[in-house]
């Protein structure tokens, strides 16, 4: 590894990056490394629960590697990111590697501190991009062999073909296998599970059409004018909404977004994101209610 010793693995959700920050602490573990492998909500809860003990504890100290997952969620815990600075400015002299998987930078930087921010941007920064098909089928295969899942070459190109994302994938897999593992007496056809699962997994993914369901039900605003050109004013507060959700959460580029919300030009998308993101910096209001409404729209990923 680098002699810089900080490391941040970006991408979208679903491409691999827990799997790949606990495989890298798996190597590190078995080279009798102490590994501390942790979140944002961890770090948040184990010092919340020493304030009454102690004024100041190093959560860090003693470990030789120190993975953060998910930390795109650094903004909803201001008060660890001064821990997480001194753990970046401090991890050379501690002889620590920092290795943290969040989702896309351009919003997992968004209302952190700037000191932490450049900390971060010192480091080296490995972006995964969503797995091409022959990875997936490869991904697929791999799977069906060590867990005796017996899939035909037809039915592993069909599925590969259902999911940019190995979550998605997996979760049909273990649902696949869990099925078959639970049936008594005649076997169901592969083909018909495989197809029921699919769309099992399917209707509860995130997607657009979802994020516009649930903006037109929290706000209570049909979604045929969510996806107008109307100028209303809340009309217009919620599209923005909508298209920022898409691009943080599900990473969508802008000429995507731009087709999800009723044929907008990529520049109008890319105006109404920036407009949102500033005035959500300095109204905290707008910003809470965009988060519930963010993370109302993400329980669907789960």
């Amino acid at each position: 590894m680098d002699k810089s010793n900080s490391f941040l693995i970006l991408g979208n959700p679903g491409t691999g990056k827990t799997h790949l920050l606990k495989a890298i602490s798996n190597d590190f573990f078995l080279k009798n490394k102490k590994i501390l492998y942790t979140n944002p909500q961890k770090i948040n809860n184990y010092l919340e629960s020493l304030k009454s003990v102690i004024q100041y504890h190093n959560i860090f100290h003693g470990f030789d590697i120190v993975c953060i997952d998910d930390f795109h969620y650094i903004n909803k815990y201001k008060n660890i990111q001064s821990d997480i600075f001194y753990l970046l400015k401090n991890r050379s002299i501690n002889r620590q590697k920092v290795i943290i998987a969040s989702n896309n930078n351009e919003y997992a930087y968004q209302n952190i501190e700037s000191r932490l921010f450049s900390r971060l941007q010192e480091g080296i920064h490995i972006r995964l991009i969503n797995p091409d098909m022959d990875v997936k089928m490869h991904y697929i295969a791999n799977f069906c062999r060590q867990n005796h899942l017996s899939l035909t070459d037809e039915q592993i190109i069909y599925l590969a073909r259902q999911f940019d994302n190995f979550r998605d994938i997996q979760t049909v897999l273990f649902r696949i296998k869990t099925s078959q593992a639970l049936q008594t007496g005649q076997a169901k056809d592969t083909d018909s599970l495989l197809q029921q699962e699919v769309s099992s997994v399917t209707s509860l993914k995130l997607t657009p059409q979802a994020i516009i369901s649930q903006l037109s039900k929290f706000f209570n605003i049909p979604s045929q004018q969510i996806l107008s050109a109307t100028k209303r004013r809340d009309i217009v507060r919620t599209r923005q909404m909508g298209m920022t959700i898409c691009r943080q959460s599900l990473g969508m580029s802008y000429p995507r977004i731009g087709e999800a919300f009723g044929g907008k030009d990529h520049s109008t998308v890319i105006h109404s994101i920036n407009n949102l993101l500033k005035l959500i910096k300095k109204d905290k209001e707008l910003q809470a209610l965009f988060q519930s409404v963010k993370q109302r729209c993400e329980q669907l990923l789960r």
